[in-house]
């Protein structure tokens, strides 16, 4: 346990959600990196992305310890979790993972923006989202 009480592992296990499994965009898919990333940002984008492929290898769950998340993405020196940890709690912000009785629920596959949402992307963000999810123009 760290000094604030939270595990220093992590159970990761899929965020079971019918609606994005059969209509989300997964981490092979343009989706994610041309409008997801801007909105997470780098770290958190590459934290899920990892989590996915932790997810992808071990289907039923495993548990990983924060400091070997945080030395695989290049994030916290010396050990430290600090910097995972915001991380994890940024991509609870934007309803990426979850906390949940069996440990962190990660989605496997990223919704689609809505409009709103859309609309406070940076400009070419903006164009791959509307290019991607209508077929209209193409990623600038």
């Amino acid at each position: 346990m760290s000094e604030r009480g939270t595990p220093d592992v992590v159970h990761v296990v899929a965020w079971a959600d019918p609606v994005h499994d059969a209509l989300g965009f997964g981490p092979a898919s343009s989706y994610p990196e041309e409008v997801w990333l801007p909105r997470l940002g780098p770290s958190a984008y590459l934290l899920w992305r990892h989590l996915c492929r932790v997810l992808h290898r071990h289907p039923s769950g495993a548990s990983v310890a924060l400091a070997d998340l945080a030395g695989a993405l290049g994030l916290g020196g010396r050990g430290g979790t600090a910097t995972v940890r915001r991380t994890i709690a940024r991509l609870a912000h934007f309803d990426v993972v979850a906390l949940c009785a069996d440990g962190l629920a990660v989605r496997r596959r990223l919704p689609r923006l809505t409009d709103g949402q859309a609309a406070s992307l940076p400009g070419r963000a903006r164009a791959a989202h509307l290019a991607l999810t209508t077929g209209v123009g193409k990623p600038a």
